[in-house]
């Protein structure tokens, strides 16, 4: 078995005391099934906390027992093997989309990796209290020739780790390069880091904090970034985000000719009644105008503060934006929340494509209207000829519901 590194006299006498105090957790003839001190109750033991007192600071220096964030590591995609022997991808199969807490130990270890390991017994406890399965932690072997899986089995056990928590080893040169990685390389295993890595890959937000702190120290730093983590997964799957990611931003261009964006400035915390027509048209579309022009007078003040009615030509070549102003004006359409809509062909097509209403050929275009509630994700379709009344009750009670964000 390794000799463990001389230490210097004051040491040597503190861990002499230590062992008097806590003959069974530090006793030099522990076997490894001994039992170690672990946290079980709300606060930390008196023992463990006592434990830590008398712990060396090992290679910790007082400013790094403070958290510190830090820049997102580039982490490999080593290959480990946990504590039941599967192997793993650590990046891909451990971190990636997740919240880890990531500390650094060896079975071996008669100083400070029971403490670390019995702080993140606690500290896994606590967060399962608080989120279930939702953070992943992560014990590194600094020794991976003697820490092989069933070594570090007996050492989670002893502990009581639960699922959701991966003691790691692997291939001497790959784990020495990804504790480089991590930032917990060093020459000596007994002068590893007690540095615990706090992290989630998918909003980069990373912190490095000290892994003998209380356990609620920890878990405090692991809930900020796991809450922000949460809150961006909610912000991705909100109906606005859906919507800004499968609706195009073309620009289009007025009846009036200003040049605005689909999405950005037509669509985006707006609710919008959607309809094609041309201005040459002199069959469904005159009676179509007509129609919006009755719902638009029973909304009022509703159309242009809540809903914008955007008339989409399919004849873009023909219909200008003074064609367009002509067709509008003959209509005498309010001057507040409805626009005519033209531009380049392609910018169109592809707009109207995603809301399934274009056509190669115009006379061929559609009679229907698409509401549209963006904050809310509430898409329906109408008949364009419907009564007025009808329309406008539907608006209303779109109008009514509350965003999804």
């Amino acid at each position: 078995m390794a000799q463990e590194k001389p230490t210097s006299l004051p040491f040597l006498v503190l861990l002499a005391m230590a062992t008097l105090i806590f003959p069974q957790s530090w006793g030099d003839d522990r076997n490894d099934s001994d039992p170690v001190p672990v946290a079980t109750d709300d606060k930390e033991s008196t023992a463990l906390k006592q434990e830590k007192k008398d712990l060396p600071d090992c290679c910790e220096t007082p400013q790094s027992q403070d958290t510190v964030f830090v820049s997102p590591p580039n982490i490999p995609d080593t290959t480990v093997l946990d504590q039941d022997g599967e192997a793993h991808n650590f990046y891909s199969d451990l971190v990636k989309g997740q919240t880890v807490a990531i500390n650094f130990i060896f079975t071996t270890c008669k100083t400070i990796c029971p403490p670390l390991t019995a702080t993140f017994c606690k500290v896994q406890e606590d967060l399962k209290k608080k989120y279930g399965d939702e953070v992943k932690l992560i014990s590194v072997s600094v020794d991976p020739t003697t820490d092989r899986p069933g070594r570090l089995m007996e050492f989670r056990n002893r502990f009581g780790a639960k699922a959701g928590w991966n003691f790691v080893t692997g291939n001497k040169q790959e784990i020495d390069l990804l504790l480089v990685a991590l930032g917990a390389a060093t020459p000596d295993k007994f002068d590893h880091s007690a540095m615990v890595l706090i992290g989630n890959e998918s909003t980069g937000d990373w912190a490095r904090t000290y892994g003998l702190a209380p356990a609620e120290k920890i878990v405090e730093v692991v809930s900020e970034i796991h809450d922000n983590a949460r809150a961006q997964k909610e912000r991705e799957n909100s109906p606005s985000a859906q919507a800004e990611t499968y609706f195009p931003n073309n620009v289009l261009i007025t009846h009036e000719g200003e040049s605005i964006r689909f999405y950005q400035d037509l669509l985006q915390g707006r609710m919008v009644l959607v309809h094609v027509v041309f201005s040459r048209c002199a069959g469904v579309c005159p009676p179509i105008m007509t129609n919006l022009k009755m719902v638009s007078t029973i909304l009022g003040d509703l159309l242009g503060k809540d809903l914008t009615i955007l008339s989409f030509t399919v004849d873009p070549e023909y219909d200008t934006p003074e064609k367009l102003r002509e067709f509008a004006d003959s209509f005498e359409l309010p001057d507040e929340g409805w626009k005519c809509l033209t531009g380049d062909r392609a910018d169109i097509k592809e707009v109207l494509s995603k809301m399934g209403a274009w056509v190669e050929e115009k006379e061929q275009h559609n009679t229907w209207l698409i509401l549209g509630n963006e904050p809310t994700g509430d898409w329906r379709k109408l008949n364009a000829m419907a009564p007025p009344v009808q329309i406008a009750d539907l608006v209303r009670e779109m109008l009514a519901e509350e965003p999804q964000r």
